[in-house]
């Protein structure tokens, strides 16, 4: 796996050569031309793809690999101008985004992300309980839950068959 952990994990076929330099928004586009410029939707057997900002990016970081060791692909991109490119040019099944985020700057990231990927999940950590109206996630995790706390609401999000 790469160190950087920013970035989806793409089988080898599809990757770049230098997949260890390759931004997020190449690996997206490599992996759309690899399969007739289409993003290849997930099979049954591949992980959920999650992406996931906040503006602590050292914690989402944490978050992320977390998630990856339950057998999730996590994308953690370190800026709005980034988080906006994976949105508009990859495809991911949740969303997550972080209470560290300016109100503005999720509910832009939320707008677009119904635009482009209707069927995703959004899901947001929250630093207290209760559902967000403006933003209407389909699950809100507590803060003070942690990683387990994510964990738990990706498997309600994504219940196994």
């Amino acid at each position: 796996m790469p160190a950087q952990g920013s970035h989806f994990h793409l089988s080898p076929s599809i990757a770049p050569a230098n997949h260890e330099l390759a931004s997020g928004r190449e690996r997206l586009r490599a992996s759309k031309t690899a399969h007739g410029g289409k993003q290849k939707s997930r099979r049954a057997d591949q992980p959920r793809r999650i992406l996931m900002f906040g503006r602590i990016f050292e914690l989402a970081l944490y978050r992320a690999e977390v998630l990856r060791s339950h057998g999730y692909s996590v994308a953690t991109p370190k800026s709005k101008t980034e988080t906006v490119a994976l949105i508009e040019d990859g495809e991911f099944d949740a969303l997550v985004l972080s209470y560290t985020l300016e109100s503005e700057t999720a509910e832009e990231l939320v707008e677009l992300a119904r635009q482009k990927c209707p069927e995703c999940k959004l899901l947001t950590i929250s630093e207290i309980t209760g559902r967000d109206r403006r933003l209407r996630p389909d699950l809100v995790v507590s803060a003070d839950e942690g990683p387990a706390g994510l964990l738990k609401a990706l498997r309600k999000a994504f219940p196994v068959q």
